[in-house]
């Protein structure tokens, strides 16, 4: 009788361990210790983080568009990708990148704000662009990512959200992606891609849009 439970005791810790382990599978891990999730779908939990972090902001507002990843520390850093508009003005709406840092008692901060010349309003792109619900790279958009950056040299870039799509002849990406400037000791930054696949399915970059600290 000892020796079934014992058979039982261990199958179920392996099936605990595999289910663990399978709760991580397939994470994609960034430079510094960020983990994107597996959706990177914004729920009401991170409108909540954002509204808390922007509730005495005025002249600007922002709209997440997806959760990109985050960070434990004390507490969580959050990073998420918004449009941000100036309030009052035509001005385009813009890509920004929202640092928030949450503690341990639930308290939320704006820690730093980083935007792109990449525009996008909330309606839909410019010029016939559309957004995709699903924000994560899928298997087809990855072939025509590294087709795009395979001749690229000194800069490695990861392809981390999938913004949006054009259908012309051929078809329009934009990507967020990560860039690691390669054998040197800098930090990787964020920036998003525009790919072109052509109807013969080759690939080129044609647009590449930092974010910078205002």
């Amino acid at each position: 009788m000892k020796k079934v439970l014992l058979m039982i005791l261990s199958c179920l810790m392996v099936i605990s361990l595999t289910a663990c382990n399978n709760s991580n599978e397939g994470l994609l891990e960034l430079d510094g210790g960020w983990q994107v999730p597996k959706s990177m779908k914004i729920t009401d939990k991170e409108k909540e983080l954002l509204n808390k972090a922007t509730e005495e902001l005025t002249g600007a507002s922002y709209k997440p568009v997806a959760y990109v990843a985050s960070q434990v520390v004390n507490g969580t850093n959050h990073l998420l990708l918004c449009t941000v508009s100036v309030i009052g003005t035509d001005a385009e709406a813009r890509y920004a990148l929202v640092y928030l840092y949450e503690d341990t008692e639930g308290k939320v901060e704006m820690t730093q704000v980083l935007t792109s010349n990449a525009t996008a309003s909330e309606s839909g792109l410019l010029g016939g662009w559309s957004k995709p619900e699903n924000k994560t790279i899928t298997e087809e958009l990855q072939k025509v990512f590294d087709k795009a950056v395979e001749n690229i040299t000194g800069v490695e870039y990861t392809a981390i959200a999938y913004l949006a799509n054009q259908i012309v002849a051929g078809a329009n990406y934009c990507i967020l992606c990560q860039a690691k400037d390669v054998g040197q000791d800098t930090e990787a930054r964020y920036v998003i891609m525009d790919i072109y696949e052509d109807p013969e399915h080759n690939a080129e970059i044609t647009g590449v849009y930092d974010f910078a600290a205002e």
